[in-house]
């Protein structure tokens, strides 16, 4: 009897561990598959998405500290697959929106459509993919993109002109430089054309990346590239330091006594294209506004904890890449060499304020003294966030920023811009979607109607014709990279 239960115990023992391992097996193949879809999702080329061709954007509500808004989600359609970048920019009501991968569209509220041109940016972005970045296995394909847009009126009534800021490479040199090109637009209003499509460049670096030196390790996710205008005859832009002050560890090569451009704000003659340095210290510039008092702003991304505000004048410094009121990515906390005092930024132009954490502070806009819409935002600024996945308000008083309210989107944004009617246009991280936000009226009881935005059948056939060319090049690479970078870029 002993032994017939000790055999019955042995035998439940074998069991119960098959059992085990079976489970066991089970949920890690679940982890493994589900971690693989998630991978897939954020690096590989996705399946394309079929699109009707008409699209109902419904309206939600969400409430801020002052005021109740309304949200309406827009696609526009998937035209970038693994780039991140792209920004937007409007005339009137009609959002110009410019994918990391320089394809350029138009939604329409007026008439609510979506286009897309055949007009792209000249940054020959399908050929280098397939044929020359996919051969290296450190290059990140993700960072050579579309930085950003600015649409400048001209004095004929319904003529502008588009600059776009975006990388290019230099087949020669092995090289790849932030260049400003530009093309003709006309607009009635309600919609945006190309005069003729013909780009000219105005602006690139004195001193580009050179990948042959980097072993080809591209930075490209901190070359900046925000512009403003600053005045009829200048474009102001921020140029970051391509990683090359810490990533690449050669810091000795940016700063206010290097001759180039890096970790500078530019002031760039829309004449001549020449470059004066405006402003120096900066590390990753995302926005640069001028406010309803003629103050100019600009937003950064700092190392680990040094998201940044300043107040950007001729002549300031913020320091970097000496000093910075955060830390470097790792862990535990690695301390930046140069700064005397960790966590201090002493000796240069201190931030008007920083974010800690750091919310992957992007675009900025800057609300006017009389806005149609958001009145109790007057003057402030709205500033969007990656990592945080929210909008900032930034109480403004003069120059100094009193407190922020935060807005949560549930999604990374990249770049913002104030519409004719009062509507504040976003975009998000992956490019390819818009966040529109709009105040509910005091009497307004219910959400308003949906848009039914068309156009969406050439969006459609765009993707499709998107994956056919760029092919499959391989970005299983940017799973590799540090995390702390993943959503801040």
């Amino acid at each position: 009897m002993q032994s017939f239960f000790k055999g019955r115990w042995v035998r439940l023992a074998v069991f119960a561990a098959t059992l085990s391992m079976v489970f066991a097996a089970g949920f890690l193949a679940k982890f493994a598959l589900d971690s693989k879809e998630r991978i897939m999702s954020r690096f590989l080329y996705k399946e394309v998405s079929k699109l009707a061709n008409i699209e109902v954007a419904n309206w939600r509500r969400i409430e801020t500290g002052l005021v109740s808004t309304e949200r309406a989600d827009i696609k526009l359609g998937d035209t970038v697959n693994s780039t991140s970048g792209g920004a937007i920019s409007s005339i009137g009501n009609t959002i110009l929106y410019v994918s990391a991968s320089g394809y350029i569209g138009t939604v329409g509220l007026h008439e609510a459509k979506i286009e897309y041109s055949h007009v792209r940016v000249p940054m020959d972005y399908d050929r280098l993919q397939s044929e020359v970045f996919a051969q290296h296995s450190l290059f990140n394909n993700e960072w050579f993109r579309v930085q950003d847009i600015l649409i400048k009126p001209e004095a004929a009534p319904g003529q502008a002109t588009l600059y776009v800021s975006h990388h290019v490479f230099v087949p020669e040199s092995t090289e790849i430089c932030s260049v400003i090109s530009h093309t003709r637009l006309n607009s009635n209003g309600s919609s945006i054309e190309f005069v003729d499509g013909i780009w000219q460049e105005l602006y690139r670096m004195n001193e580009c990346v050179s990948m042959e030196e980097f072993d080809w390790e591209y930075y490209g996710l901190e070359s900046g590239g925000r512009m403003m205008l600053l005045d009829d005859d200048h474009i102001l832009m921020g140029v970051g330091d391509y990683g090359i002050a810490w990533d690449l560890f050669t810091h000795d090569r940016v700063g206010l006594h290097y001759d180039n451009h890096f970790a500078k704000i530019l002031a760039i003659d829309i004449r001549t294209g020449k470059a004066e340095i405006y402003a120096n210290g900066v590390r990753n510039p995302q926005g640069l506004v001028r406010d309803s008092d003629g103050n100019i702003w600009g937003s950064e991304h700092g190392p680990h904890g040094g998201d940044e505000v300043n107040l950007v004048v001729p002549g300031a410094d913020f320091g970097w890449p000496k000093v910075s009121l955060g830390m470097n990515y790792g862990s535990p906390r690695e301390p930046i060499s140069t700064n005397p005092v960790q966590g201090r930024h002493d000796g240069f132009d201190r931030p008007v304020m920083a974010f800690m954490p750091s919310i992957g502070i992007s675009g900025l806009a800057a609300m006017p003294e009389d806005p149609a819409m958001f009145k109790l935002w007057k003057g402030d600024l709205l500033a969007p966030a990656l990592r945080d996945q929210s909008l900032y308000r930034l109480l403004r008083h003069g120059k100094k920023i009193l407190y922020t309210d935060k807005i949560p989107l549930e999604s990374p944004v990249r770049d913002i811009e104030l519409l004719d009617n009062g509507w504040i246009a976003i975009l998000e991280f992956d490019d390819k979607g818009l966040i529109l936000l709009k105040e509910i009226r005091d009497d307004q009881a219910e959400v308003s109607e949906p848009i039914r935005i068309s156009g969406y059948a050439p969006v459609n056939e765009l993707q499709a014709a998107v994956r056919l060319n760029l092919g499959d090049t391989n970005y299983g690479r940017s799973i590799f990279r540090d995390p702390a970078h993943a959503v801040t870029v």
